[in-house]
């Protein structure tokens, strides 16, 4: 017995260990549709070497891939030389964030981790972290896209002093490192275009716990108060 094609299993020979052999292995051209959630006992692995494997969105879009050694990026040079690993790769969504009144807030979810919030303060910008339960590691990357004087605001989804962010901040400025572990709201005002800072969750419940490393390309530091 081997594996089978649909056409065969449907007009052909039915037997049930042919049917077996053929589970989630249809030997078809077209691509098979599973239907139902997919649940793995054993190891997710390539069928073909030397290949990349490539996960799709519905409308084909790849959002991450897994690298074979051997497909490599095109070099070109005197003398160049390139070798390339395995790995996992992927793109990281980017939500772009406009204001058009002060009252515009953000709140995220757990389902955003990874993302990255890239935001136009035009007006006044609140953005709510998520609530972290007992699942923590949550993080994302926020990047300012234009120096403007309004208020730039990221706080955790309690407010109610019990979270902390542990945030150092790095500026252009002679001495111009900060540190403040006592707040649970960062303000961030004015500062130039590309200025951004790495959040990371590492403890949840009633009192949270982030980092926060903030990037400024100019002289404009950032701010941890309580709520």
């Amino acid at each position: 017995m081997a594996s089978k094609n649909r056409s065969f299993l449907k007009n052909g020979n039915r037997d049930f260990n042919n049917v077996l052999d053929s589970m989630l292995n249809l030997a078809d051209s077209s691509a098979q549709t599973v239907t139902s959630d997919l649940k793995l006992a054993a190891n997710l692995q390539s069928g073909t070497n030397g290949t990349d494997t490539v996960l799709n969105q519905f409308d084909g879009t790849e959002v991450a891939r897994i690298h074979d050694g051997a497909v490599v990026p095109a070099a070109t040079g005197t003398s160049t030389s390139l070798a390339a690993g395995t790995g996992m790769g992927w793109r990281r969504r980017v939500l772009t964030l406009g204001s058009g009144n002060d009252n515009n807030v953000l709140t995220l979810t757990a389902a955003d981790s990874g993302c990255v919030v890239f935001v136009t303060p035009t007006n006044a910008v609140t953005l709510v972290l998520p609530l972290i339960g007992t699942e923590t590691g949550f993080w994302c990357t926020v990047v300012l896209a234009d120096k403007i004087n309004k208020a730039f605001k990221i706080q955790t989804s309690g407010t109610d002093n019990a979270d902390l962010f542990f945030m150092y901040c790095q500026t252009t400025a002679d001495d111009g490192a900060t540190a403040d572990v006592a707040g649970d709201v960062i303000t961030f005002t004015n500062a130039l275009e590309g200025s951004h800072i790495e959040l990371l969750n590492v403890a949840g419940g009633a009192a949270e716990k982030w980092i926060a490393n903030v990037t400024s390309l100019d002289t404009v530091a950032s701010t941890n108060a309580t709520s």
